[in-house]
């Protein structure tokens, strides 16, 4: 009786561990019939554990993959894999064989893992990388290009000098572009260092402003600034949230509808700061919200402006880095970004 009442608790203990897993769990047995299913493997499949006890475990899922892992665990006594995409998510089945030591196998374990932030992590690291590529590529093909004719004796000086000044320009974005994938390289591991000391966001906000005036005078915009107070002290990283605001100012300017206002809005409130940056787009907002602060995504995609694309991943990068929240929406042809600053450091 004491052996019945040991194993009850081990069996509940059992039950109530693998029920409270995120991972989807079957218990097979030899012929790959269903003995259990906790919560989320029952979820995955669609199915109610209770009523598909018994059935063979094939018949709520005929994917080949899935019953070439299930045969190797069963038949041949190997760890089985495959991969299976599920109401849009991408999931891993590890399928292991239980069997006594050199014996028949008498069951197999299935393990089903929720691998889609991983999966979309790796393509985002491919498509970094071949943007890398050809980023770097563009301006180093045509400064090549203008070396090789530079090389000819008889190239009249005034084209000699306007190949220099191409050359000169396309150096200079290759260096700003290097130094971008160095911020967001050190931005996106941590390997950052933050000088934290009491920042006036306001003063910083016009100090921005003011640098940028020309770009804005260029495409006749004007500036329509909101403060709840004249001055709004937070203990931030000068430089960092220099160049967030900075970023947000800048592709305000660049992509904004020409002989339109740009709105700078801050808030003090009870726990945070907010600030956010509104401009009309002079160009189709037809992607996501959240494409356009990855890696090379610039607002403009059908047009050849000069920048890296890296102006919203640093700014999102460098908020995050100091416990703050970045937001981007669309209205229609409004575009709009959203800061929030806690004033207590966690």
């Amino acid at each position: 009786q004491r052996q019945m009442r040991d194993l009850k608790r081990r069996q509940e203990e059992f039950t109530a561990i693998t029920e409270n897993m995120r991972e989807g769990l079957a218990v097979l047995d030899g012929n790959l019939q269903i003995l259990s299913l906790n919560r989320s493997a029952a979820a995955l499949f669609g199915v109610s554990a209770d009523e598909v006890r018994g059935r063979y475990f094939l018949t709520l899922n005929r994917s080949e993959p899935l019953a070439r892992a299930l045969t190797r665990a069963a038949a041949e006594g190997k760890v089985g894999s495959a991969g299976l995409t599920m109401a849009g998510r991408s999931y891993q089945l590890v399928a292991t064989p239980v069997r006594p030591e050199r014996g028949r196998v008498e069951g197999v374990v299935l393990l089903a893992l929720d691998v889609t932030e991983q999966k979309q992590a790796e393509a985002l690291r491919r498509e970094f990388t071949a943007n890398v590529s050809h980023e770097l590529k563009t301006p180093l093909t045509s400064m090549i290009s203008y070396i090789d004719l530079l090389k000819n004796k008889n190239l009249p000086e005034e084209e000699r000098l306007r190949y220099i000044t191409i050359l000169e320009s396309g150096s200079n974005r290759l260096k700003h572009l290097i130094e971008d994938l160095f911020e967001v390289s050190k931005a996106s591991t941590g390997n950052i260092q933050l000088d934290r000391m009491d920042v006036d966001l306001i003063s910083l906000i016009k100090q921005v402003e003011m640098e940028y005036e020309a770009l804005f005078i260029q495409h006749d915009l004007t500036i329509r600034n909101t403060f709840s107070k004249e001055k709004i002290v937070l203990s931030l990283d000068p430089q960092k949230t220099f160049r967030i605001l900075e970023n947000l100012l800048v592709n305000a300017g660049k992509y904004a509808l020409e002989h339109t206002r740009v709105y700078v809005y801050v808030e003090e409130r009870e726990q945070e700061v907010y600030i956010s940056v509104k401009n009309i787009s002079a160009t189709e907002l037809d992607f996501d919200p959240a494409d356009i602060m990855e890696r090379f995504q610039r607002g403009d995609k059908a047009r050849n402006t000069e920048g890296s694309g890296l102006g919203l991943a640093i700014a999102k990068s460098f908020t995050v880095l100091q416990n703050g929240h970045m937001h981007i929406s669309f209205d229609a042809d409004l575009f709009k970004v959203e800061l929030i600053f806690q004033k207590e450091l966690p």
